[in-house]
Parts: structure tokens; sequence; C-alpha cells
């Protein structure tokens, strides 16, 4: 990753004084190039842990074949990534499903931080039974994993990590879906630059996830927000309209609960 960021910024400078669509297309090309080069033996390392695991009947290779299916399923997401970012310019139209807030939320909580025995995560979902966003999975994907990777990063690997989701009455009815973390925070200075492109509080960052995640919420017809205390951590708020068809959020909301999710 160190590699690659380094590779964008030199192309960044390289490409300042020139056109910005012609930048951005520049980038995209680079960046699918990159991501070839690496994801080839990941791939074939994620085949074979998933073939040896496979009629075995310990613990163990049930562990294996479970971590193999995540990084499988990974795989296919970001091989997906690449095709979308191969077609600068005219990128393919969001594939919209009805989508399970809960089930959703509950299985992305426990996906971006698998493996992370060191940081205490809480889910709090106040959702109606039924409620739905119509949503780009694949897409939402990959903003909350950026959410979590940077929260994660921001605690130095150990810490509370928080998952809340609530709907929002209103004209248009939301769910607001918080990320919150006990890192360290963000500098005053710094909140107003954070969705630009390029700018990283980080030396290994792009500086392209939290851009490019405001870019997929808002295409969805939400938006993204955050707030921080230095010293104390951070909280990003995604909204999104609910699905035309939901379900009344007055009778059958369950009450908040907080689930500790097993490691």
């Amino acid at each position: 990753m160190a590699i690659l960021s380094r590779r964008i910024r030199a192309l960044e400078s390289e490409l300042s004084k020139r056109d910005p669509e012609a930048v951005s297309k520049s980038l995209a090309q680079h960046i699918a190039h990159e991501i070839k080069n690496g994801f080839t033996p990941i791939v074939m390392a994620a085949r074979q842990l998933s073939i040896g695991a496979r009629g075995r009947g310990d613990p163990y290779a049930a562990s294996v074949a479970e971590y193999a299916k995540l990084i499988e399923e990974g795989c296919d997401a970001i091989r997906r990534f690449h095709t979308t970012i191969s077609q600068v310019g005219s990128p393919p139209a969001m594939r919209l499903d009805a989508v399970d807030l809960r089930s959703f939320l509950e299985e992305e909580a426990k996906r971006t931080t698998v493996g992370r025995d060191h940081v205490h995560v809480e889910t709090a979902f106040d959702l109606p039974s039924g409620a739905r966003i119509r949503a780009d999975r694949d897409d939402l994907r990959r903003v909350l994993t950026n959410l979590v990777n940077n929260a994660v990063e921001a605690m130095d690997g150990r810490g509370t990590l928080r998952f809340r989701a609530v709907i929002e009455t209103g004209t248009t009815p939301t769910v607001r879906i918080d990320v919150e973390d006990t890192g360290c925070g963000i500098a005053p200075s710094d909140m107003d630059r954070l969705f630009l492109p390029n700018f990283s509080t980080r030396t290994s960052g792009t500086g392209l996830g939290l851009f490019y995640s405001r870019k997929i919420v808002r295409d969805h017809g939400g938006d993204i927000t955050a707030t921080s205390v230095l010293g104390e951590g951070s909280v990003f708020t995604v909204t999104l309209p609910l699905d035309d068809g939901r379900p009344s959020v007055s009778d059958d909301a369950t009450p908040t609960e907080t689930v500790d999710i097993p490691r």
C-alpha cells in the first residue's frame, strides 16, 4: 500500500496542471494496474487454502475454510471494483437491490472486523423488522470497509468500535448508520478536508478512500459526515433513504440492543 500511495502521489504531481477529468482517468488506470499486479497471488492463495481445508473434520480446518471463504468473497468484490475503475469515463451503472438493513449491517459488522482480536465490537441496531434500502451491496460494502479500516487504524488496532443504526422519520425517512471509534481523533484543522481527494492523515494512505466513499453514498441519494474529538475518537455517519416499500417505523421497531460480536 505504501508503494502504491507513493506512485499515486507522484502521478498526481505529474498531472496536477492538466485537465481534472484527464487526471481522474489517468489515476483510475494506474490504480487498476496496481490492483491487478497484487491481486493474482491473493486469489491463488485463497483457492489453495480452500482446497486444502476440504474434507477435513477438525476445528482448525473449519476455521481455515471459513477464512478462505471470506478471502474469496473479498476477492470477488475487488475483481468487480477493478472492472469498474478499468472502464474509466463510463463506469457501469449501480446494481440496485432491495437490501434488508439489519441482516446486511450485522453481516458487515462481523465481516469487517474478523481477525481483529483486540478490537471490542458493539452493535446497536434500532430498526423495524423488514426495513430496507435500495442499494448496490458491493458499493456499500466498500464504504463500510473503508470506514472500519480507518477506525481500526485510528485506534492502533485496539479499542472499541461501535456500529449503530436508527430510522429517522421526516419528509423523506432515512436510516442513519454510525461507525464510532475510540481512537486518536481528528484535528479540527483537518475536518474540512476529510472528504477531499488526495487528502490523508496517514503517510501510507492514498487519500482516495473517504472521497470515493462519499461519492458512493451520494450516488445512492444519501450523505456521509464526520464528527471528532481529538484524543477521544470519531464518528462517521452515513445517511441513506429508505426503500419506497418500507414498512411503518412506528409499530414494529425493536428496542435498541447492544451485542458483543463473538471473536
